[in-house]
């Protein structure tokens, strides 16, 4: 009997329908965004497809932040490949904080809804560590002035021992017009 069971439970599954998805939620590996956390103005990219290429529907982007219930709602382009994609900068102070993303495609015979958690922090809090942009000075400005400062006293003197000893600047000839 306990056999019998279970291969009935084995079987069971496959001879249900599966439940129809209107599309794909973002496959990334950590979940619905790339990261966990992303600074002001830095890029989220949101994308993925439909099933039904010829009827694409509809999907609408949530965010939640945890602490006090503010929302943010945003809805996917469609592009003519039978995908969906959102691009999202946040800029403003206002969107600093804990959020619940919810994503929700929709099509006329399907729905598929995914969720994940990001944080969006201060511009400042997080390290940059984009590719994009000049390699910062190795020397610092205060590496800079003090070297500078070094050369000048080491030159000075000697601009002094040719001019003959006189505090004043050397005379240049001036150019004839």
């Amino acid at each position: 009997m306990r056999r019998l069971l279970l291969l009935g439970g084995l079987i069971l599954p496959l001879l249900l329908p599966a439940p129809a998805l209107a599309g794909t939620c973002p496959a990334l590996a950590g979940g619905v965004v790339d990261k966990d956390a992303y600074r002001l103005g830095e890029l989220i990219d949101f994308y993925g497809t439909y099933h039904d290429f010829a009827n694409p529907g509809t999907v609408a982007i949530t965010f939640e932040r945890t602490t006090d219930s503010a929302t943010r709602d945003y809805t996917a382009q469609n592009s003519p490949d039978g995908s969906w994609y959102l691009q999202l900068t946040p800029e403003s102070s206002a969107d600093v904080g804990r959020w619940i993303v919810t994503v929700v495609v929709s099509q006329a015979d399907a729905l598929d809804t995914c969720a994940d958690r990001v944080t969006i922090r201060p511009r400042s809090s997080l390290p940059n560590t984009s590719t994009t942009g000049t390699p910062g000075d190795p020397v610092g400005w205060l590496g800079a002035l003090l070297f500078g400062a070094v050369g000048l006293a080491i030159g000075l003197p000697a601009v002094r021992r040719r001019a003959g000893q006189s505090s004043s600047p050397p005379s240049l000839p001036l150019p004839l017009p």
